[in-house]
């Protein structure tokens, strides 16, 4: 989210209408068929009927390849649907975003097992394991609100490609964590930082958009709330499977380190990409 992406804006004027319908039709498919991950936004700049003037920032309707025809109400505010859309954007960047899912995924791997020196043993209670994961979840979320609030503010702003190679570091950490235990007694404190630059990459994105021009709070409020449901369903789908099999040898002497490992050079290469 934080990336800059090519984007192009087209303009149109409705005017001369002998009467405002009460909802206009669109359609959008521009993209979708060549990149599923692709958006089209519609942002209403003037509308009389629904006192919408000078906006640049509130979004009106968001298109999706499994959505791409949706009726705008002239008679009602669009500052609900705009919240509402920024909701949903939210939570796909959240789930869409390779860099943030990847972050998350080394930070829940080890969740379900404790450090016994130089290895990890599974817990024999799902209590332990749930802490661990509210504990990355509410430091995952704090760090967002957090970031989200003082670049809507103005507060706090570093260069892009700081933020962008730190997101990137940030996964090579935690999955460094997993082959040596390098949080240990620290996972809030340092979670919390990391994501940290998460939020400020998703503030980036949002900034980009114009959608901090108008209603700053409200799309702080929509697009935190968005990526932190498309966190809990990724640890929804992913932590039920882990705890399920944190006892097999397989997963914690072959699977664990072997993806420790691949995330690594992953994220390895990222960070080379955006830091030079």
């Amino acid at each position: 989210m934080g990336r800059k992406e090519p984007y192009a804006l087209l303009s149109f004027d409705i005017g001369g209408l002998e009467e405002v319908p009460e909802t206009l039709t669109f359609e959008y498919s521009v993209l979708f068929d060549e990149n599923p991950e692709h958006r089209g936004f519609l942002l209403v700049e003037h509308n009389w009927a629904t006192g919408t003037f000078a906006n640049e920032g509130e979004l009106s309707l968001v298109f999706r390849p499994e959505v791409r025809r949706l009726d705008y109400d002239l008679t009602t505010s669009g500052r609900l649907r705009g919240f509402l859309a920024l909701v949903r954007l939210g939570a796909d960047h959240m789930v869409l975003g390779v860099d943030h899912v990847f972050f998350l995924l080394a930070l829940l791997l080890p969740s379900v097992l404790r450090r016994e020196g130089r290895g990890w043993q599974p817990f024999d209670s799902l209590r332990p394991a749930v802490w661990n994961v509210v504990v990355i979840v509410t430091a995952f979320a704090a760090a967002h609100a957090v970031a989200l609030s003082l670049a809507a503010l103005g507060v706090l702003r570093l260069p892009e490609a700081l933020v962008e190679t730190m997101i990137a570091a940030s996964t090579t950490l935690a999955a460094a964590h997993i082959l040596f235990p390098i949080f240990r007694g620290r996972l809030w404190w340092i979670v919390f930082g990391l994501s940290l630059f998460h939020g400020l990459g998703f503030a980036g994105g949002l900034r980009e958009l114009g959608a901090l021009n108008d209603h700053a709070l409200l799309a702080v409020l929509g697009f935190n709330l968005g990526v932190e449901l498309g966190q809990l369903l990724v640890v929804a789908i992913v932590f039920p499977v882990l705890f399920l099999i944190r006892r097999l040898t397989l997963y914690r002497k072959v699977l664990l380190p072997v993806a420790a490992v691949g995330m690594i050079l992953v994220s390895g290469v990222w960070v080379i990409e955006r830091a030079f």
